[in-house]
């Protein structure tokens, strides 16, 4: 069982490769909005659409995260960022 286990110094080595992951990805949402939330074991990701739906509910996506996974994703969207700017030039908020 030991063998298995995910070293630390291997966390940040982890890649993630879209065409082979066996998730069904034909189901997109865009959104424009997000809420999040955090406990000491999990982070909670609210993603909507703005503006409301006619009868006045968002269309959105919770997504619950550990706080490894959230953290791997974090670093994984700043080096994405860091590479779209390199590309189209800095965003500006």
């Amino acid at each position: 069982m030991e063998k298995n286990k995910l070293k630390k110094e291997n966390v940040n080595d982890i890649k993630w490769d879209v065409d082979k992951t066996p998730v069904d990805l034909r189901d997109t949402f865009y959104s424009n909005g997000v809420k999040m939330l955090s406990s000491q074991y999990e982070f909670s990701l609210d993603f909507f659409a703005q503006p409301p739906k006619d009868d006045g509910h968002f269309e959105g996506v919770r997504i619950y995260v550990n706080p490894i996974n959230f953290k791997l994703f974090t670093n994984l969207f700043k080096e994405q960022l860091e590479q779209y700017e390199k590309r189209f030039g800095e965003i500006k908020i």
